[in-house]
């Protein structure tokens, strides 16, 4: 099976696929099981994960509907046909929320070259990760109403709060979210710079307190793969203003376990990056704001050096000895 085509609606966008060449015995089979059901349910799924801000458009609420259709009718030793699968466009999607989130978009991915380059020049990709997860941090807040609403009897205002707490908009554009949103803003930001990145659905949390998530994974210069989780660097307070930095670019935790799967769990989890065993460090720990603030430091302490030295009154070619070596000793200890 594949998706033959996409049927847009004014309210639901339609997959259709084409069925061809499924034995009889086999389809009468999968469609009592539900096995056939949860093949497409889990290939939605599996189109989500691929274009996962592409699909802010769904209606995720009670609300919403996602449906399967089966069209089929029996050849000599086939079955053929259509599958149907349909999912409700959420009335706060509009073309007006794409402009302005491709809008803001780009005017973070400069600003986070611009910072990448004065502060990290030797490591561009981590800064501009590093000032993405700041600026989300600084600018959103974890809004509990994308946890507790999307119910049909939540007030207007609570139910477009809940689509965009569950959308990319939430965070690029609105100031809050949850889990979903943190990490489709990290998705659609790192896109746009061309960094590998990965979006993740699953489980995370210790044994005793887990639930649903959403993170990233994010691919380093390193050849490597690095966690990724702004929604474990904020906080619910929305004056709260600075990543915890905990979870920026981070080893394997253990308590993040990726599945991928939208609507049915256990039929079979997505493959997903190799996380590494150790937290990234960046190529240079020293940033180009404290080489300033360092060698500021080192030439004062030259300054009050040479003032010393001419007290001793040493004989010239001993000062200008001396004070290179001095020298040398402070910017290796500095280091």
């Amino acid at each position: 099976m594949y998706v033959s085509s996409v049927l847009k609606g004014e309210d639901a966008y339609t997959f259709v696929s084409e069925m061809a060449k499924y034995p009889i015995n086999d389809i009468k089979k999968d469609l009592g099981s539900g096995l056939l059901h949860a093949r497409v349910y889990q290939a939605a799924s599996a189109i989500i994960m691929q274009y996962p801000y592409q699909m802010d458009w769904m209606d995720l609420s009670e609300e919403g509907d996602a449906k399967l259709e089966v069209y089929v009718w029996q050849g000599t030793e086939n079955l053929t046909g259509d599958l149907k699968f349909t999912i409700d466009k959420s009335p706060y999607y509009n073309a007006g929320l794409v402009k302005q989130a491709n809008t803001q978009v780009s005017k973070l991915t400069k600003e986070a070259q611009t910072y990448a380059a004065e502060n990290y020049p030797n490591d561009i990709v981590y800064g501009v990760v590093k000032y993405f997860d700041d600026w989300i941090c600084k600018n959103n807040y974890y809004d509990m109403i994308g946890v507790s609403g999307g119910k049909e009897n939540d007030t207007p205002a609570q139910k477009e709060a809940y689509y965009y707490c569950h959308s990319s908009y939430g965070i690029l554009l609105k100031g809050f979210g949850v889990c979903e949103s943190y990490a489709l803003a990290i998705t659609r930001l790192l896109d746009a710079m061309s960094i590998p990145n990965m979006y993740a659905t699953g489980i995370a949390g210790t044994p005793d307190n887990y639930g649903g998530h959403a993170w990233n994974y994010v691919g380093m210069p390193d050849a490597k793969w690095y966690l990724q989780d702004s929604t474990w660097n904020d906080d619910t307070d929305p004056s709260h203003t600075v990543s915890f930095g905990d979870y920026l670019l981070r080893a394997d935790d253990g308590m993040h376990v990726p599945q991928g799967a939208r609507w049915i769990i256990g039929t079979g989890d997505f493959k997903f990056v190799d996380v590494n065993t150790s937290n990234y460090v960046p190529q240079s720990q020293i940033s180009l704001l404290e080489q300033k603030e360092l060698s500021l430091h080192i030439e004062v302490v030259m300054l009050k050096l040479q003032r010393l030295i001419k007290m001793v009154k040493l004989p010239l070619f001993q000062q200008d000895k001396l004070l290179l070596r001095l020298h040398t000793i402070l910017v290796v200890w500095e280091q």
